[in-house]
């Protein structure tokens, strides 16, 4: 017991010595509490924690080559151009038959890998030896991008006052006694995409119903008919609207037929049938809201549409019209490049100013194609394409029929344009 008592007299004792001196107790306590709230306010809290990516890789497809050939010629000479990074800690390669990867990882110690990511960027760029028909390089860098909401845009059915004007349309002009087959489309659309699909549909009932019907135009609508009634006739013109061998070529704004059967209500038919309310160029504009809206939330680091088609414009013409008055088909889309060139046309000085010039001869609208003028046979000669009259300053009239297809804010949307100078086409 004695032994104890000195033992406790001489030694330290924690507990004895904060029971004797509370204050320091309490400033240390004090002080790990403290401690712990700020740790736990600097704790990352996001449902989605920010992992940097460290890792690249380098897609190069050389189609028709073996994978020792891709390897020798394309695989080495990408790795040596990452190699040149010293903030590169490891390479790997994979080579196959027309394809080459290449994977780059970026030292843990580096805390701007965006930074580094640049230059492997620009080291690729300067990639100019490889071998001919190898490419393009493909450089992806986006592994840690994740899609944390996707929003997907499409249109409700036609109804209300649209259906209303297009249903009283249609009465007036169907057949009583026989099955109609109604073929419309959502929007503005031209007629002669409407045409268009009513003729294609037209030969496939004629080629398997042995049918001849008529097509009576309407506004906003074509109309199939005098064809008899039939007991499975809806689903028979549903199977040829199906089969249609220029199907992809329709305008995707042409609804999907619509049969109205003797004796049945025009406006309940086309209630049941109607197609989309907006066109692809409407959803495209309400998409392309919703992108910039969205991008400038501080939490988004990227926004991507997908399913948008690219703006183009087709020209379908006559080989034997364009030959009969000599113009070389390769002179058309020579013709159409260098009018929308984007060289700088330089600078005036005048009265101490610099003015800029610029050039004015650009497409902005699909009408411009219409006043297109093209070499002619004869030397130093134009041939105007346009609708109206002859000029005097020309020579021999000129007749094509061109069919511009804008895809894209058109929706694949065709423009029958009729050209020709000293009348119709």
């Amino acid at each position: 017991m004695a032994n104890d008592q000195h033992e406790t007299a001489t030694g330290l004792n924690v507990a004895r010595y904060f029971v004797e001196h509370r204050h320091i107790s309490w400033v240390l306590f004090v002080g790990v509490l403290a401690w712990g709230v700020g740790a736990y306010q600097a704790m990352p809290k996001r449902k989605d924690p920010d992992i940097p990516v460290r890792q690249v890789a380098v897609v190069t497809p050389w189609p028709g080559q073996s994978a020792e050939r891709v390897e020798q010629l394309v695989t080495r000479k990408i790795e040596e151009k990452l190699a040149q990074n010293i903030k590169v800690s490891e390479i790997k390669s994979r080579s196959r038959a027309g394809l080459s990867v290449v994977y780059a990882e970026v030292d843990d110690r580096v805390t701007d890998t965006a930074k580094e990511f640049d230059d492997i960027k620009i080291k690729l760029d300067s990639l100019t030896d490889l071998p001919q028909g190898a490419g393009p390089v493909q450089y992806i860098k986006e592994f840690g991008e994740t899609s944390a909401l996707m929003l997907t845009v499409a249109s409700p059915r036609a109804d209300g006052a649209q259906l209303e004007l297009l249903a009283k349309a249609v009465e007036e002009k169907i057949d009583p006694g026989s099955v109609n087959i109604v073929l419309c489309g959502t929007g503005a659309l031209d007629h002669s995409f409407l045409r268009e699909a009513a003729e294609l549909m037209s030969r496939q009932i004629r080629a398997h119903l042995q049918i001849t019907p008529t097509l009576p135009d309407g506004n906003g609508f074509v109309l199939i008919t005098g064809i008899p009634a039939g007991a499975d006739l809806p689903r028979a013109i549903a199977r040829l609207w199906d089969g249609l061998p220029q199907r992809a070529d329709l305008h995707p704004d042409v609804w999907d037929p619509i049969v109205i059967v003797p004796g049945s209500r025009v406006r309940e038919a086309l209630r049941e049938n109607a197609g989309a309310k907006y066109s692809y160029r409407e959803l495209d504009d309400f998409t392309e809201r919703i992108e910039r809206a969205v991008r400038g939330t501080p939490e988004v680091s990227r926004v991507t549409r997908v399913g948008l088609l690219e703006e183009q414009v087709e020209l379908l013409y006559s080989q034997d019209r364009i030959a009969g008055y000599g113009i070389v088909p390769g002179a058309i889309p020579a013709t159409l490049e260098k009018r929308n060139t984007t060289i700088p046309a330089g600078t005036l000085n005048t009265g101490g100013r610099s003015i800029e010039l610029e050039q004015t001869n650009e497409f902005r609208t699909l009408k411009d194609i219409d006043y297109g003028c093209w070499p002619g046979r004869q030397r130093n000669s134009v041939v105007l394409a346009r609708s109206g009259n002859r000029s005097p300053r020309l020579p021999a009239p000129c007749a094509f029929s061109f069919f511009l297809y804008a895809k894209g804010r058109e929706r694949l949307a065709p423009r029958a344009c009729r050209h020709g100078i000293g009348g119709n086409a």
